[in-house]
């Protein structure tokens, strides 16, 4: 993690792959239906009570992950940057109770065809506006994402 000369944390990206044996078309699909994003976007125990996708370059995307004690934390985004089959864009901001930016979190997901199937790298980089709320969230996004794309796999499995 970075330490920014004006005294605010600012961490360094988050680089996450992993493959699944399937092709790009189901993986895309999954990162841009809501009704696939809802059943895995979110590390478990969490879950999803509500995603919006507007799979186009400024669409909407919106998902919200819910803890067991009913916590609901929201990030609001929108794509930057799409091509079908091959790579999504999106600048994330995720929001307090009050609809406050904690952090912002530009999001790039790339599936590259392997032997194995399609390979998923996921580069998230930050620009924290409230540290001290934020600093335990992207601590834990390493987890977060890895346990995310766990649920990930039984979701694109479903599309075979």
């Amino acid at each position: 993690m970075a330490q920014a000369t004006d005294g605010n944390w600012q961490p360094g990206p988050l680089r996450i792959s992993r493959t699944y044996p399937v092709r790009p078309e189901l993986l895309f699909k999954a990162w841009t239906m809501a009704e696939h994003v809802s059943r895995f976007f979110a590390p478990a125990p969490y879950t999803v009570p509500g995603a919006t996708i507007d799979p186009r370059v400024g669409g909407t995307y919106d998902v919200g992950m819910r803890s067991p004690d009913g916590d609901e934390h929201w990030s609001r985004g929108r794509i930057v940057e799409l091509i079908p089959n091959r790579r999504l864009v999106i600048d994330f901001d995720t929001v307090d109770e009050n609809g406050g930016s904690l952090f912002r979190a530009l999001t790039a997901l790339d599936l590259v065809e392997v032997p194995e199937g399609t390979r998923l790298d996921i580069l998230q980089s930050y620009t924290v506006f409230d540290a001290e709320r934020a600093r335990p969230m992207i601590g834990g996004s390493p987890i977060g994402w890895s346990m995310t794309l766990d649920q990930l796999g039984p979701v694109v499995a479903s599309l075979v």
